[in-house]
């Protein structure tokens, strides 16, 4: 996982020549072979919108439409129609006055109907939600194709990470989720789960000298990426419950202090070093850890020109810490991350048109040549939670889209979203560190 750029999260899609794209998409109907079913040549997102969000659909065919007809799904009733936006075989038809809630489909001369949709406040929210239920079970046990008990534990310490990233950039929306009433966010009793499902002990176990224990037999990398996570997740729990966040806090150091001890430790990625020692500095303010953070910012920081998930992550969490910082050099994250977000905002067209990888290079497991989308994502919400930017709210939500239904099969391919299912190797969330990619794609959205 060195060098981790979340590029696995585009395994079902990716760039190529729009002209390539286009013809793959113009024969209609096109058959989808694992169902028989005819693909529409209308596209939309399955779930659906919110209310106040931008709406936009994709049409495709050697013969397309002026207009399309928004349908109430459930009266029949036109209750708006729309002119489209012709270019090269494509046209898009911006639908975005639609804010009425309702269940909907667009209806199109020549080429038909789109598959139903939903327009929804807190729709994302709720499929993110959804989308959180394969941490809930027991180890081993498996969602369709997901199964949960083999990843490795590097896997699962980013995944845990990466939900505990949904919470904190998107607070509000999970504030009110407490199933058993302990005070806590839903989505942070997940990650007390994972977290003791991580070190193979109970949940109580998390505040105690067991917790410690459990971090000796990792490698490195495993004891640094369980480091970085702890301390996070201590960093996150002590509003609800400081014994508990004290024994995690504990852990993450004994993990770290043996890491950087082992033989293997001056082969370490730097990064992940980084990452981790920012992660414990954020959660503890102690100076045991400074040394490595200056260690980074003087010899790696000026030098890394393609940030890696490990830089971006340590990074986010040296700038948003509550403890003594270098404002220069802060200044400094916060001007790369906001000229990177521009660099992708610039890369996009302004109407994102699906492009997608064929169906036989996504089932060889080829990688697609494209940047990697969690990663753009990522960057576009830090970005977005430093200085608001609707253009970088648009960008992540097409990005969404995309994965559910906006594209060249019209399919979902997020398992447990969506109204037409891909084939289960074409899925996005296949994983615990894939399913809580969704799961932070989904909460940015609802946010």
């Amino acid at each position: 996982y060195s060098k981790l750029d979340f590029s696995f999260l585009l395994q079902s899609g990716g760039t190529q020549e729009p002209e390539k794209a286009l013809r793959l998409m113009e024969s209609a109907p096109v058959l989808a072979e694992d169902i028989g079913e005819a693909i529409p040549s209308v596209f939309v997102d399955q779930e659906g919108y919110q209310p106040e969000s931008d709406k936009l659909a994709v049409l495709i065919g050697e013969e397309l439409p002026d207009e399309v007809f928004v349908v109430n799904r459930e009266t029949g009733e036109e209750v708006l129609r729309v002119a489209t936006e012709k270019r090269e075989g494509v046209a898009i038809a911006d639908f975005t006055a639609l804010s009425e809630e309702g269940e909907y489909i667009l209806r199109a001369a020549i080429l038909g109907e789109s598959y139903p949709f939903a327009v929804r406040e807190g729709l994302y929210r709720e499929v993110a939600k959804r989308l959180t239920g394969v941490f809930s079970l027991a180890p081993g046990a498996t969602v369709g194709w997901q199964e949960t008990g083999t990843e490795s534990l590097a896997s699962r310490a980013l995944a845990v990470k990466m939900l505990l990233l949904s919470y904190e950039m998107n607070e509000e929306i999970w504030a009110g989720d407490d199933a058993d009433g302990n005070g806590v966010p839903d989505i942070i009793d997940l990650t007390t789960l994972e977290t003791a499902r991580i070190l193979g002990i109970t949940e109580e176990a998390l505040s105690a000298k067991k917790a410690t224990e459990e971090t000796q037999t990792l490698t490195v990398e495993e004891k640094l990426l369980c480091a970085a996570a702890l301390a996070d997740y201590a960093y996150q729990y002590r509003q609800f419950d400081e014994r508990v966040a004290n024994g995690s806090l504990q852990a993450a150091d004994a993990a770290f202090q043996r890491a950087m001890k082992e033989n293997g430790a001056q082969e370490a990625d730097e990064t992940l070093v980084f990452f981790s020692a920012a992660e414990l500095y954020r959660a503890s303010g102690s100076a045991r850890y400074t040394r490595y953070l200056n260690d980074y910012f003087a010899n790696v920081y000026a030098q890394e020109a393609d940030r890696g998930v490990y830089e971006f992550l340590g990074e986010y969490a040296y700038i948003f810490a509550r403890q003594k910082v270098d404002v220069a050099v802060c200044t400094s994250i916060t001007k790369k991350l906001m000229q990177h977000a521009e660099e992708i905002s610039a890369a996009i067209p302004k109407h994102f048109i699906m492009q997608d990888a064929s169906a036989a290079a996504r089932q060889a497991g080829e990688a697609p040549e494209t940047e990697a989308m969690l990663s753009d994502v990522v960057r576009l919400a830090a970005a977005d939670t430093l200085i608001p930017n609707h253009e970088y709210d648009t960008l992540i939500e097409n990005r969404l889209h995309t994965l559910l239904g906006v594209n060249e099969r019209a399919e979902s391919r997020i398992e447990g979203a969506g109204f037409r299912a891909c084939a289960p190797s074409e899925a996005v969330n296949r994983s615990f560190l894939q399913s809580a990619a969704c799961v932070f794609l989904c909460s940015v959205v609802a946010n």
